[in-house]
């Protein structure tokens, strides 16, 4: 008889301990560890006394439901930036390891199916940063420091080339060396590699540029001479002639020496350009 009433004193007192000590005695702060695996412990302290778990976090509308009860936490956890329930004294610690978030802000709150462990009033949700600030200026989910495209919203983070430079401010998406002859024509379009910044580098024209002759230039568009009252073809342009200088020209299609003593003329212009389109 001794022993049932000590179990029924025993059953009686810890139903009195998990009773509320008083309406703001509820989740009143968020804690959490962040784990070299990539895991989160979050702790969740309140006032209760608690023998077992009761409710959970609901993590940017995802429920993850308290798995232990702890009375001790890490010393290096990282706790929520806005305090709850003034000095309420945190008897126990809820937990629970989630996996996946990834670094960035979340929406983190307590919820239970019982008047018990919800959140203080007016406090939950908040607004947490797990691991590094996320700096996300071009709002496209991806954090800077991931994004290969940080100024141009790319959420897929395409890259064609694999020059991890995403392919929404790739100069030359496919091209992996992105014009390395600077001729302003993409590796994978380019005719002529290497062209010269301009024909006068490579010796053309050898004697002077002659009317309705053509060179290339630095800025990327053909020079030529128009005297009044002639018909000019053109104007041609590095892009038009699939990156090739005059002088490319004319080792490619083997041509006179005129044409490397006054510049291309508007007959072999026509003729290269027409042959790219």
């Amino acid at each position: 008889m001794r022993r049932s009433r000590n179990l029924l004193a025993l059953v009686i007192c810890a139903a009195v301990f998990a009773i509320p000590m008083a309406a703001s005695a509820h989740t009143s702060e968020i804690c959490w560890d962040e784990h070299d695996n990539g895991d989160v412990t979050f702790y969740a302290g309140t006032a209760h006394w608690l023998l077992w778990p009761v409710g959970g976090l609901v993590i940017d509308g995802q429920t993850y439901d308290f798995i232990d009860v702890t009375r001790e936490i890490p010393d290096d956890v990282v706790c929520q930036p806005q305090a709850c329930g003034g000095d309420l004294r945190v008897f126990y610690w809820q937990a629970v390891t989630v996996s996946g978030l990834g670094d960035g802000d979340y929406s983190i709150e307590p919820t239970s199916t019982t008047s018990l462990e919800t959140g203080v009033e007016g406090c939950y949700p908040q607004e947490m940063t797990i691991g590094d600030a996320c700096a996300d200026p071009d709002g496209d989910g991806v954090c800077d420091a991931n994004d290969n495209c940080p100024s141009v919203a790319n959420a897929s983070q395409s890259d064609a080339d694999s020059d991890g430079i995403g392919d929404a401010c790739d100069i030359c998406p496919h091209d992996p060396s992105n014009d390395a002859d600077g001729d302003g024509v993409c590796g994978n379009e380019d005719l002529c590699e290497a062209s010269p910044d301009s024909d006068a580098d490579a010796g053309v024209p050898s004697v002077r540029l002659g009317v309705n002759r053509w060179i290339a230039t630095p800025t990327g568009v053909f020079q030529t001479l128009t005297p009044k009252g002639e018909i000019v073809y053109g104007p041609y342009t590095m892009e038009d002639t699939g990156g090739c200088s005059c002088s490319q020209i004319i080792d490619e299609l083997g041509i006179g020496k005129g044409h490397e003593k006054f510049g291309c003329s508007n007959g072999i212009m026509k003729r290269w350009t027409k042959k790219q389109q």
